[in-house]
């Protein structure tokens, strides 16, 4: 008797750097790249979302096969400067199942606006500086 081995669908994985490990690249009033990698069956596809909602923004991405049953999907946003608090998320999805990746992005003037305030002389020009230099990622 025949042994039969059933075929699996490859499932769908997120594959490093995650995007919580990419965010130290962020800079206030920069334009930044973050990077999603996946693999999965032949249908996995990326999506990006912005505090909930899909981005209008054009998404590079690029497919190679691996196998007859699995493919590599790398999938880039560029964003221009960023302006306020934000949670990108990376989305991986397929028939076998989802990934997802996320991480915030928060403009921090706390720390920059409080130790400027106790420099001697602070001008306006310098607080602003200070306030717009600064990124941080939770």
């Amino acid at each position: 008797m025949p042994h039969s081995v059933e075929a699996r669908e490859a499932e769908v994985r997120l594959l490093p750097p995650l995007l919580k490990d990419q965010a130290w690249g962020v800079h206030a009033q920069e334009a930044f790249l973050l990077f999603c990698l996946a693999l999965g069956p032949s249908d996995v596809h990326i999506h990006w979302l912005i505090n909930g909602h899909t981005l209008d923004t054009p998404i590079m991405e690029y497919r190679r096969p691996l196998g007859q049953r699995e493919v590599l999907v790398s999938s880039w946003l560029r964003e221009g400067p960023l302006i306020k608090d934000a949670r990108y998320h990376c989305v991986a999805e397929a028939s076998t199942g989802n990934d997802m990746s996320e991480v915030d992005v928060r403009l921090t003037i706390g720390v920059q606006l409080c130790s400027s305030l106790h420099r001697k002389a602070v001008t306006a020009t310098e607080l602003c500086e200070d306030a717009m230099s600064s990124t941080c990622v939770g």
